[in-house]
């Protein structure tokens, strides 16, 4: 009879056993899926501190077609030949929006030597409500998401560049309303200002942003280990 009870205990005994342990390596696996996922973050949040890298000099862009507000699909080819200047907004960024308050300021009729494009995210309608609210006439085109942007090494707004009539870049990326405004007005002595300003924000950020997580991160060595209950 013991025999009988210990045959039919001994396998439930042991599925018992594999569903614990299969269950601790769910676990496991769970766990070390949510740290693989917290260091993606962390290091997606140091890059976009330490900004975009961006297109070198002289660099060639990718070609893309994108429609305007009207629904006609506009190519970056068709600007070949003239001078361009191409940042990318958001119609939600505080940031363009203070652009576009800086550039509907700024006399845009063809003197400055370039012609200004935008290429913004949202729908249409959206778009065409920020335009309106700052009286930009100047074209601007509509990105699905950042796709576009990406090909440019640009992962927020505003950003842009300014092109050569080859259409090659003559600046790197420009970053922030203030740099762009003095990029759109040719004053170099403010545009290196306003890039120092954002490097040294950027690094400011990049700072805290470690000195927050330093526990994560673990201590330096020689560093007493703090104590614990």
């Amino acid at each position: 009879m013991d025999k009988i009870v210990l045959g039919v205990a001994l396998p439930w005994l042991a599925i018992g056993v594999g569903c614990l342990a299969g269950y601790q390596l769910l676990l496991q696996n769970r766990r070390i899926l949510e740290h693989l996922e917290y260091l993606e973050d962390e290091v997606n949040d140091l890059v976009e501190l330490e900004g975009p890298a961006g297109m070198k000099v002289g660099a060639k862009p990718p070609v893309f077609e994108l429609p305007d507000l009207d629904g006609n699909l506009v190519s970056f080819e068709q600007f070949r030949g003239r001078r361009l200047l191409l940042i990318f907004v958001s119609p939600q960024c505080k940031f363009s929006r203070e652009l576009a308050a800086g550039l509907a300021g700024l006399t845009l009729d063809g003197r400055q030597g370039w012609r200004l494009l935008l290429v913004s995210t949202g729908d249409i309608e959206e778009n065409r409500a920020f335009m309106r609210e700052f009286g930009l006439h100047c074209q601007i085109l509509i990105q699905e998401g950042w796709k576009v942007a990406a090909g440019y090494g640009v992962n927020s707004s505003p950003m842009g560049y300014l092109f050569d009539e080859k259409g090659c870049t003559t600046t790197e990326v420009t970053i922030g309303a203030e740099a762009l405004l003095a990029l759109a007005r040719g004053d170099e002595a403010a545009l290196r200002k306003a890039r120092e300003d954002v490097a040294a924000s950027m690094q400011k950020k990049s700072r805290q942003h470690i000195s927050e997580n330093r526990i994560y991160h673990g201590l330096r060595r020689g560093t007493p280990a703090p104590g614990f209950r």
